[in-house]
């Protein structure tokens, strides 16, 4: 039943994100010029926090990048910090002359407006641990996990999963791949299996991330 409450409000009080939002919790939507994110983590008093964009960008092929040689020049090795990640793949490509458009997922990114960006491998985890509806504060990603709902009238997942679709979103499933690349030039790539409720982070080429993959966007408030 809290889970539903929680739903209902998301729904019906969409707030306004400004440079003072005060008594934010964990679910709620918030709009940035029009942008919607749902909340994940925020600070006690409400007023800072952490959200992701409703709307996801996938069903394309290249969703990181079209050619491998627009990485070279890039490290983008920040676990923690996706803007970091962003910021220095803007200005690369600013650097260098290369459309944002070589770099599907970053243009998308771009669009939605300053303060958006693809978030670090961390950042992610932070994020499905807030969807699997974990109340601890660390989780031992090192190994699959399964999960069992803490509501027995619905799991958190889907608890969260409506909140999206109903702020006209996207659900949040397996596909999401991070900003941050490792020593080799991969990036981590989120697996949900929904049947046993396991879970993991595969290494992936950023030249195979296509369209069965999923880009989001985070922005800190």
């Amino acid at each position: 039943m809290r889970q539903i409450i929680t739903i209902l409000i998301a729904c019906f009080a969409s707030l306004i994100c400004s440079a003072q939002v005060k008594n934010v919790k964990k679910g709620d939507v918030l709009q940035v010029n029009g942008i919607k994110g749902i909340v994940f983590s925020v600070n006690e008093d409400g007023t800072h926090g952490q959200m992701m964009s409703v709307k996801a960008f996938r069903g394309k092929q290249d969703l990181y990048c079209v050619k491998s040689s627009f990485l070279k020049g890039v490290s983008m090795l920040d676990e923690n910090d996706g803007k970091a990640n962003t910021n220095e793949l803007f200005a690369y490509a600013s650097a260098k002359g290369v459309s944002l458009a070589n770099y599907p997922v970053y243009n998308w990114c771009k669009s939605l407006g300053d303060g958006w960006y693809i978030p670090s491998i961390n950042q992610i985890k932070a994020f499905v641990n807030y969807w699997l509806g974990n109340t601890d504060v660390e989780v031992d990603w090192e190994e699959d996990e399964e999960v069992s709902a803490t509501d027995d009238s619905m799991p958190h997942t889907k608890v969260v999963n409506n909140i999206l679709l109903e702020a006209g979103g996207i659900p949040f499933l397996n596909g999401v791949f991070t900003s941050t690349l490792d020593a080799s030039k991969k990036v981590d790539v989120f697996e949900y299996n929904k049947d046993d409720g396991k879970w993991k982070f595969n290494k992936v080429n950023p030249m195979k991330i296509d369209a069965f993959c999923v880009g989001r966007a985070f922005y800190d408030f």
